[in-house]
């Protein structure tokens, strides 16, 4: 018979094992993935946002903790937020397998801060244009130069006679490798019936369609951005600016107007067009 002392280490050998084989069964790719799967399908629900998606990788605390995080980024879905983007973060408990959420819109992280933005992939871009309250949905262009968008929509605004008050054209570029280089927003009011639109960090109407497309935030980091070049000749401005978040240009040429984003990568390209 074992005695007392050799059952305690037996059990505490068996124990042991019994740990490291589900240990060893959840570290399996299989598991993790699973693992992975359920934290940001549960966040993304518990978070209440529209369109949500993680906006980074899951960080897991040690088990002295025994949670992961995640960030999740989305639309609100309140009528009055106007399709605002905000962001949350997600505590999930592996031991209780419950998620948490606490909104987070002044953590910054690396990477993109808002859905449809430069840097995406076409397909995540083109599902929160469809799901846009505001765009159309974004359809393929015909190449017909390098220069030609490879998404477009189109909104027309005020109609007279049978005939476009103004209309914005909403325009996205890719590399060859589907991830979204650049957007454009595209002006224009043949109209002459009003003081045109402008693309400025003090128009209220241009902050506004701004703010109405992408949002509060990036609204406010091309509102606090720094003028870095001034371009154009003639009636055409062209003027760049580097934000915290993105690089802007602007472009007008009367009765037309443009304002396009980039990514904090291209600066240089885009200071050298």
């Amino acid at each position: 018979m074992l005695s007392f002392t050799s059952k305690r280490l037996f059990a505490l050998i068996v124990g042991g094992l019994l740990v490291t084989g589900i240990t060893a069964e959840a570290s399996s790719p299989d598991a993790w993935r699973q693992h992975s799967q359920e934290v940001t399908n549960r966040c993304i629900k518990v978070s209440g946002l529209r369109n949500a998606q993680p906006a980074g990788q899951i960080v897991s605390f040690g088990d002295n903790a025994g949670y992961d995080a995640l960030l999740v980024r989305g639309n609100y879905p309140q009528p009055t937020m106007n399709n605002q983007v905000g962001q949350f973060l997600c505590l999930f408990d592996r031991r209780t397998r419950q998620a948490y959420t606490s909104e987070a819109n002044n953590l910054q992280s690396p990477g993109n801060q808002a859905l449809g933005v430069p840097g995406q992939p076409i397909e995540q871009v083109l599902q929160w244009a469809n799901s846009h309250r505001f765009l159309p949905p974004l359809r393929p262009v015909e190449k017909l130069d390098a220069g030609y968008p490879d998404y477009q929509s189109v909104i027309t605004l005020g109609q007279r006679s049978n005939k476009s008050a103004s209309y914005i054209a909403f325009e996205v570029f890719t590399d060859p490798n589907r991830i979204v280089t650049s957007q454009t927003i595209d002006y224009r009011d043949y109209s002459q019936l009003r003081r045109p639109l402008a693309f400025t960090r003090r128009d209220a109407e241009g902050l506004q369609l701004i703010q109405t497309i992408y949002g509060e935030q990036i609204k406010e980091d091309f509102r606090r951005s720094r003028h870095v070049r001034n371009e154009g000749t003639g009636n055409m401005t062209v003027k760049v600016y580097r934000g915290d978040l993105f690089v802007y240009r602007t472009w007008t040429d009367n009765p037309a107007t443009q304002f396009s984003i980039y990514r904090l990568d291209d600066v240089n390209r885009v200071t050298q067009r």
